[in-house]
């Protein structure tokens, strides 16, 4: 283990030298790969949420197709418009905690589509403001059984941070989450749930507020955050030369 102690090497610069040691430069190089990896993954999310956002604007205004000839692929089904009908399942409405509009904190109300007896899609039909406390839940408004709705196909709202093991609990209706879960839904509801979700159309007659469609974090953020951490591993490369750098003292007769 002495080696760990050396001096890796010695390269004279004009009147310094500069002798990084084994433990520093082995330090050093962990940490350059970890902030270049962070920086190569946001710029990766930047390409991704980049072309999300180039296929909203281009299916949004897009003629519906009916839901049974969405392609099987979900890239594909990502963001288009379609129709369908089927039966509301009134009695169990999610709302989806944590939402955000015009700085008023609120709700995403979910309510399941019955597509046939054994099988459903969930219906993001739109944005409610929360009550007087977190214990009031907002009054949802009684809804038509059998309908015909159009909207875009999405994936449920990606799961953040989550400090409790089970924060969806599903002890009454309207429950409330913190994120959709399809799988543990099937289980709580009895019956088989669409991977995507549709999102119900502006134009559709609705109780609720209407979101605009868009992504929770735009491709120039990722991209923000990728030369963050560009920036943090110039600047560990620039800490290592200085603090591995030491003027040569001048010998004198």
């Amino acid at each position: 283990m002495a080696i760990l102690h050396k001096t890796l090497f010695t390269l004279r610069l004009g009147n310094h030298e500069f002798k990084p040691g084994w433990i520093p430069t082995l330090v050093t190089l962990c940490v350059l790969y970890f902030l270049f990896s962070l920086g190569q993954w946001q710029i990766e999310r930047a390409e991704y949420k980049s072309d999300l956002e180039t296929k909203i604007e281009k299916r949004k205004d897009l003629k519906p197709i009916p839901f049974d000839l969405a392609p099987n692929d979900k890239n594909e089904r990502l963001y288009l418009p379609v129709f369908t009908n089927g039966t509301y399942d009134r009695e169990r409405n999610i709302l989806l905690d944590n939402q955000v509009v015009n700085m008023r904190a609120g709700y995403d109300v979910y309510t399941p589509l019955m597509l046939n007896e054994r099988h459903a899609i969930l219906v993001n039909r739109g944005w409610v403001s929360q009550g007087k406390t977190r214990q009031e839940l907002p009054y949802i408004p009684g809804i038509a059984s059998r309908v015909s709705i159009s909207g875009l196909l999405a994936f449920p709202q990606e799961k953040g941070l989550v400090l409790s093991e089970q924060p969806n609990t599903y002890q009454k209706w309207p429950s409330v989450v913190q994120y959709i879960d399809i799988t543990a839904l099937e289980k709580i509801l009895g019956y088989s749930l669409e991977p995507m979700i549709i999102i119900l159309d502006a134009n559709e007659s609705s109780s609720f507020h209407r979101k605009p469609v868009k992504l929770n974090m735009k491709s120039e953020k990722h991209m923000g955050y990728a030369i963050q951490w560009f920036l943090m591993a110039i600047v560990l490369l620039g800490i290592y030369f200085i603090v591995n750098t030491s003027k040569i003292e001048q010998q004198h007769d």
